[in-house]
């Protein structure tokens, strides 16, 4: 069997002759004239199945933030991982999908900038395109603020809103160079995590120096004391004081506004301070590297199955392994930050971009041999509607954990957390596609359309005879 890339695109088919490509569910719009984003019958279903895949999966990692101290994000030890049940189940999600599923979810959105304006280019669109699609991020800035202080700290709108913004003249690349780009940029973090530990390099050497019995300059005294401040700061935050943690678990217990002004103080310097010292070079790296992904038709299921097969084999058979050891190395070194050296933050980066890529490879794989039919249409539903189930689930979590509704909040082992986001699961599985097969986009979806295209898109959905969707299509 041939590796090659296909040049056919594989779309869901409704008896119309001529398809077309689609943007970011998100960004899905009534045509009109030269800019028209697609419709149903336009869709295609792998990439739909994937984004699914993605706005489900992301939960996964999402949960503990709901539901937990803070602290207990980076160290199961804090809460929620006392049994063995729950040590492993956190092992699980950090080898298979801990920063996997936002990987795939942000090379999906550059996904979507090349759809947007390739169609709409091809149309003969060219001219209003830019103003769509400015418009059309700076909407999902508003949705991500909104997002983040008024329901959850933890939003992403907010990134890829802003990161978006610069991505539009890139649109025209080559796909060789795109997917080099997108490398580049994710390796850009090597440099700065290598300038933020310089403090630490400082401070030991000085500790060195007066060892040997050296009189230590004001610049090194300085940097000692900065480094032991910093080292305490990080020791504090992920093995918090059971005085600490019980203030966290009373706030969230508690009513919503004093949780308000917590989670806005929390936004404001995420937003603020993490935003080119940790997100843009992550962010960004994968929305370049799923924009050349998407011109080679890897989203698209444009590649044989054998392609398809091969990669995802090679990438788990990097990525798991790697993630396996880092997991075992975390583990063994109690979960303390400090003895996460350089090396476990290089490696982390590798094994996670390369099982999102396994991921990838294997929803398609599973796309193009026409398995599990009836789970793709639902999973198919889910992305299309990926803006709505994406605030759907932190709704969702918000009525479940914090005290001003039902008061869950590290009320739940971290094995427990996962019957809840099996439950969130099952809904959006099932109201999905129900909600599709009435309406021609999700409730927020048509609220971002109205928004950026300043008019009222139809929403009831069209029935007609047309043939049944194809399986495989």
């Amino acid at each position: 069997m041939s590796l090659a890339i296909e040049p056919k695109d594989e779309r869901i088919r409704e008896g119309a002759p001529a398809l077309q490509t689609e943007p970011l569910s998100e960004a899905t719009f009534e045509p009109l004239p030269a800019i028209a984003p697609a419709l149903g019958r336009d869709r295609l279903v792998a990439l739909d199945t994937l984004r699914g895949v993605a706005v489900l999966g992301i939960l996964l990692m999402n949960i503990p933030v709901f539901a937990l101290p803070i602290a207990a994000v980076g160290n199961p030890m804090v809460a929620g991982g006392d049994s063995n049940v729950d040590f492993f189940t956190w092992f699980i999600i950090y080898v298979g999908f801990e920063g996997k599923m936002r990987s795939i979810f942000s090379m999906l959105f550059g996904a979507g900038v090349i759809l947007l304006t390739s169609r709409a280019e091809s149309r003969g669109g060219a001219a209003g395109i830019a103003d769509i699609y400015y418009r059309r991020n700076l909407w999902l800035i508003f949705f991500g603020m909104l997002h983040a202080y008024f329901l959850w700290m933890g939003d992403i709108l907010f990134y890829y809103g802003s990161i978006g913004l610069v991505l539009y003249p890139l649109r025209k690349a080559p796909a060789w160079t795109l997917v080099a780009a997108g490398f580049i940029i994710l390796a850009l973090s090597a440099p700065k995590i290598y300038i933020d530990d310089s403090p630490r390099r400082t401070a030991l050497e000085a500790d060195e120096a007066a060892q040997r019995g050296e009189t230590l300059t004001n610049e090194q005294k300085k940097a000692q004391k900065q480094y032991k401040a910093r080292l305490e700061g990080r020791r504090q935050f992920a093995n918090p004081s059971q005085e600490r943690l019980q203030e966290e678990i009373d706030l969230h217990h508690g009513g919503y506004w004093p949780l308000f002004r917590s989670r806005a103080q929390m936004a404001m310097s995420a937003q603020r301070l993490e935003f080119f010292s940790i997100n843009f070079f992550d962010i960004a790296g994968m929305m370049v590297l799923g924009m050349g992904l998407m011109k080679f038709g890897v989203f698209s299921a444009q590649g044989t199955t054998a392609f398809y097969l091969i990669f995802a084999v090679l990438c788990y058979g990097v990525g798991l392994t790697l993630n396996e050891y880092l997991g075992l190395r975390l583990i063994g070194e109690n979960f303390d930050p400090l003895r996460q050296d350089q090396f476990v933050r290089y490696c982390y980066e590798i094994g996670r971009t390369t099982v999102a890529l396994g991921h990838v490879a294997l929803v398609m794989f599973i796309h193009k041999m026409g398995w599990l039919a009836w789970p793709r249409h639902c999973l198919a539903a889910v992305g299309q509607m990926a803006l709505t189930n994406y605030l759907m689930q932190s709704v969702i979590c918000v009525l479940v954990f914090e005290g001003f509704c039902l008061g869950w909040f590290n009320e739940l082992s971290r094995f427990e957390l996962y019957y809840v986001v099996g439950a969130i699961w099952a809904f959006q599985l099932i109201i999905s596609p129900i909600w599709l097969h009435f309406f021609r986009f999700g409730p927020m979806e048509w609220v971002w359309r109205a928004l950026t295209y300043w008019q009222l898109p139809p929403m009831l959905a069209r029935r007609s005879n047309s043939a049944p969707i194809a399986a495989n299509a």
